[in-house]
């Protein structure tokens, strides 16, 4: 039995909460890198397909559900993806492990939960972002405001792909 068989990826684009192809129907291929199988062929973004994504992104952060959201319920659901993340970590780990030839031990067991982490860690700050106020004049009024400036794009590197996005996701989702 192949080693992927048992997977079942999704390998279209994510946008605008839904998967779909990429616009030129263009597909690459992930290899296991240790034994050279491929484990799927994943749609192949283009510059339209990111400024759809872009867009997509720009009228939820402007108008969406998030947007309207009480930092508490961010922080729940936050912290809920996190324990689902937490329960499926073997699975999660497993992927990892096929698409970048990691130890499964160290995908699994070290990376998922501190992906989990990590979003728990801002779940349970999404309600605690406060301005500072700042000692100045007697005819000043010094505040610091701490809000969202807008979409934002990332980059993570193969090593720990998960983790690293969890790094930039979860505040930003915060």
């Amino acid at each position: 039995m192949s080693t992927t068989a048992a997977l079942e990826l999704k390998t279209d684009l994510y946008i605008d909460g839904q998967f779909a192809p990429a616009s030129s129907g263009r597909r690459f291929s992930t290899v296991n890198p240790a034994t050279g199988e491929t484990l799927a062929e994943i749609a192949e973004a283009s510059a339209a397909d990111l400024d759809r994504a872009v867009a997509a992104a720009r009228q939820a952060y402007e108008s969406g559900p998030w947007a309207a959201m009480k930092p508490r319920q961010r922080g729940r659901i936050l912290t809920r993806a996190a324990e689902l993340l937490l329960a499926r970590a073997d699975a999660f780990g497993r992927v990892e492990t096929l698409d970048n030839g990691k130890p499964i031990f160290e995908a699994a067991k070290i990376d998922m939960p501190a992906a989990a982490e990590c979003l728990a860690y801002f779940g349970e700050y999404a309600d605690k972002l406060y301005g500072d106020t700042f000692p100045s004049r007697k005819d000043a009024f010094l505040l610091t405001l701490r809000e969202p400036v807008g979409v934002v794009g990332a980059i993570t590197p193969w090593n720990f792909p998960l983790l690293q996005a969890m790094w930039k996701i979860a505040p930003a989702l915060a």
